[in-house]
């Protein structure tokens, strides 16, 4: 068991570090708007408590209301068609067909053409000899070249 204790308190020395700064900069500000939320305050005068008159005005906007119901509606309407639309294109990849293939296709450049246009600037700026330019300013600075992707 004394193994086990020190283990925890050897755990909580390095967490608690974390713990602390997590805190101090999410759940401070968390409970500081949380307690705003009750006040009637303007930055220029000292907060005034005022309880729940802040939430009843706003569930009495009609503008918040509808504000309310259509982003409820938009998140129900995307969540639903994303779903949707990835278990079909999950079924049409997974058949061996023409189509599968150019769906796979479709769906797989772009996340290849980043890298692969990543990887055509850093082999130019990593050119060997002077036509790179990393190895340019190398020699303007008269250190010479280097093959950069060579042995």
């Amino acid at each position: 068991m004394p193994k086990v204790r020190g283990d925890f308190l050897y755990l909580i020395s390095f967490l608690s570090p974390v713990i602390i700064v997590f805190s101090l900069f999410y759940y401070y500000p968390l409970a500081l708007d949380f307690y705003y939320s009750f006040t009637d305050w303007n930055l220029l005068t000292t907060p005034k408590f005022i309880g729940f008159e802040n939430y009843l005005r706003l569930f009495s906007d009609e503008i918040f209301i509808k504000s309310l119901v259509l982003t409820s509606v938009y998140v129900i309407v995307v969540l639903l068609g994303s779903i949707f639309i990835g278990l079909v294109l999950s079924f049409v990849i997974d058949r061996p067909t023409k189509l599968a293939t150019l769906t796979r296709i479709v769906i797989f450049i772009p996340y290849v053409i980043p890298d692969v246009a990543a990887a055509a600037i850093w082999s130019i700026v990593f050119a060997p000899g002077p036509s790179g330019y990393v190895n340019y300013l190398l020699s303007k600075i008269g250190l010479g070249t280097y093959s950069w992707f060579l042995d």
